[in-house]
């Protein structure tokens, strides 16, 4: 393996593992605020409940947006590395790579951003679900764990926000998947790599 390739393989390595962290970290930072429990109905039943599902909101978005700047930052800067350790080898191992691994590796990335942009819309649409109990406490009853309004165009409101917040988790969902399968692959490409390297 030429020293080229050495330093482009161990600054993939070094990215992807980068990015890991920082989605566990991400992932850590959000179980911390027990997001499983905003939809309980006995948090909808009080003021202060749907009160306490808000501050947690603003608490996520306050993260989100300190996760989504760092990523911002970081897809420059792995971005850039690419492309000056592309530069660097020969034209024809360059293609190689950016077949192999590159095109992968933006894709990987461009999942994670549209992760961050599907998360936008979750906190919007929960906070949006939670400002209208709030707005509209007296003109719905929960019982049995169910919340029914005495407004039809209410409750269509509030059903219409519940399935976007379904369907928002969905997406992120299937991209958790993609991306996790686009890590794997790239690991596979860069395995494939370094043993062809080892071998005599």
């Amino acid at each position: 393996m030429q020293p080229g390739e050495l330093a482009f393989v161990q600054l993939a390595r070094r990215i992807g593992a980068m990015a890991q962290h920082a989605s566990a970290l991400y992932g850590q930072a959000q179980a911390a605020l027990q997001l499983d429990q905003l939809l309980l109905p006995e948090r909808m039943a009080t003021a202060e409940g749907t009160r306490r599902s808000l501050d947690t909101l603003a608490e996520l978005r306050t993260l989100h947006e300190q996760h989504k700047k760092m990523f911002a930052g970081f897809t420059t800067a792995a971005m850039g590395q690419f492309k000056d350790a592309l530069a660097a080898m020969p034209a024809a191992k360059a293609r190689e790579y950016q077949q192999g691994l590159v095109g992968g590796l933006e894709a990987r990335l461009a999942g994670q951003a549209r992760f961050y942009q599907d998360r936008d819309e979750w906190i919007a649409t929960a906070i949006a679900l939670f400002t209208l109990v709030d707005e509209q406490r007296g003109a719905f009853d929960i019982t049995a764990g169910a919340i029914a309004f005495d407004d039809d165009a209410l409750a269509d409101r509030y059903n219409a926000l519940l399935d976007a917040l379904e369907a928002i988790h969905q997406r992120e969902v299937a991209s958790f998947r993609e991306t996790t399968a686009r890590a794997l692959t790239a690991n596979a490409f860069l395995d494939a790599v370094e043993r062809g390297a080892a071998s005599p």
